[in-house]
């Protein structure tokens, strides 16, 4: 097992550091990237990412991906991987939507291409004031789809606010080449304000989502479609899958599907940051591993070829008084280790 700090609250020119997503190539390079603030949620953020090639033991300096240029809000940085090449979606100022791409393992990436034409495409439907991808990473199908989740959130009164709120995906077919939106999942009186959320493919290739949302019932929201664009299943919340309305993140591995969250319940907090193992496609889940006592936002991957699950999470508290003063910490090990 190998547990290092990627970044350290307060330290190295920003204030905090969040929103964790983390991928593995298909050369067995992990690629870490997350929000760099200097204030909050809707403060000046950049995004940044590392790099650890295969048998390094230190992650690489900065690349700064979205740069604020000191103005901005980048947010919300979305990886996957699709071959040879690594895709990123990211938002800024939670209303537009930016898509970039890496064919050299991460190390340099296109100029960042703007395609916030997509979800304005679901603005007749629903009159959205705040849009973002993720948090986490995207979704490569085995028939070569690319799927990112989203969510959308209106609120006339304060549009910097993020709920009331509704989930959906954006999809391509063409290796990013072109953008197509999926159908909304709305929020109903027995699930309420879904906003973040994640996917996983199952083993007859249907699309698994699991959701946030805000119906306080302490247990992640679970939905399932043929194509991870449209025709979801009802909502289902999974009791084995304790939630204190956070963030969470599926991933795939070479025997099943992983999920890491805190779990935990509202009343406990965001603490015990746990990484499930499920063999069955989530019916049940079979291992788990705590990462960090206490946390927020997570991510998680899987190198195939090292049979290595890779956890990437805000862990710890720095400062009792600030509840997001985590540092960043990626955490490598494989189940016969734990």
């Amino acid at each position: 097992m190998k547990i290092t700090t990627v970044e350290k609250y307060g330290e190295n020119g920003y204030n905090i550091y969040r929103i964790p997503c983390i991928v593995c190539t298909n050369k067995g390079t992990l690629l870490t990237c997350y929000e760099a603030r200097h204030g909050n949620d809707w403060g000046v953020l950049d995004v940044i990412l590392k790099r650890k090639s295969v048998g390094a033991d230190e992650w690489s300096e900065r690349i700064c991906v979205a740069d604020s240029l000191g103005r901005s809000t980048m947010n919300n940085p979305v990886m996957f991987v699709d071959g040879d090449t690594v895709h990123m979606l990211h938002c800024k100022n939670y209303r537009y939507l930016y898509y970039t791409k890496s064919t050299d393992d991460g190390l340099t990436w296109s100029e960042a291409k703007e395609i916030t034409f997509v979800p304005e495409r679901l603005l007749g439907e629903y009159n959205w004031t705040v849009c973002a991808v993720g948090p986490g990473h995207g979704l490569t199908t085995k028939n070569g789809r690319l799927i990112v989740p989203m969510w959308l959130a209106r609120n006339t009164h304060d549009i910097n606010t993020h709920g009331p709120s509704v989930v959906t995906t954006i999809y391509s077919d063409d290796h990013g080449e072109s953008w197509q939106c999926g159908d909304i999942i709305w929020s109903t009186d027995s699930f309420i304000s879904p906003n973040e959320s994640t996917l996983a493919e199952l083993s007859d290739g249907r699309i698994m989502m699991n959701c946030r949302h805000v119906t306080k019932n302490d247990m992640r929201a679970v939905l399932i479609s043929d194509n991870g664009s449209g025709n979801w299943s009802e909502v289902y919340f999974d009791a084995n899958l304790p939630d204190p309305i956070c963030q969470g993140s599926l991933a795939q591995a070479d025997d099943g599907i992983l999920f890491i969250n805190c779990a935990a319940t509202m009343q406990e907090g965001r603490v015990h940051t746990t990484v499930r193992h499920s063999s069955d496609d989530g019916k049940t889940w079979d291992k788990a591993f705590e990462v960090a006592p206490r946390g927020g936002y997570s991510d998680v991957c899987y190198d195939p070829a090292s049979k290595t699950v890779c956890a990437f999470a805000e862990s710890g508290r720095a400062d009792e008084k600030n509840t997001f003063s985590f540092d960043l910490v990626a955490t490598e090990f494989t189940w016969d280790e734990v």
